[in-house]
C-alpha cells in the first residue's frame, strides 16, 4: 500500500497571522523624527473644506473650529470696502429685527 501510494509527506506547518504576534513596546523618547524632518514639529491641520469631519472628535466640536478657521480666513481677504458693507449689512439686520420684535 505505501508503494502504491507513496511515502507519506510530513505536512508543513502553516503559519496564521495570529501566530506571528508583534510587541508594541513603545517609547515616546525613542522617537527620532522629530530630530531628523521639520514637518514633524510643525503639524498641519487637516482641511476638508467644510465637506468632512475627523473620526471620534465631537462634531459640533469640529464645525467650530472650521467656522472660526474660515471666518478669520475670510476677515483677512477681506478689503476695507467689504468690511464697510458688511457692518452697514448687519446695522440693516439688526433693524429689521427691531421692527419685528
Amino acid at each position: 500500500k505505501a508503494r502504491y501510494l507513496g511515502i507519506i509527506k510530513k505536512k508543513r506547518r502553516v503559519r496564521r497571522l495570529n501566530d506571528r504576534k508583534f510587541v508594541f513596546d513603545w517609547d515616546a523618547s525613542e522617537d527620532t523624527s522629530n530630530d531628523y524632518n521639520a514637518l514633524y514639529k510643525e503639524r498641519h491641520q487637516v482641511q476638508f473644506f467644510g465637506r468632512g469631519h475627523i473620526a471620534g472628535i465631537d462634531i459640533k466640536a469640529q464645525k467650530k473650529d472650521h467656522s472660526k478657521f474660515y471666518g478669520n480666513l475670510l476677515e483677512k481677504r477681506r478689503s476695507e470696502l467689504e468690511k464697510e458693507q458688511e457692518k452697514l449689512r448687519l446695522r440693516k439686520v439688526k433693524k429689521k429685527e427691531d421692527k419685528q420684535k
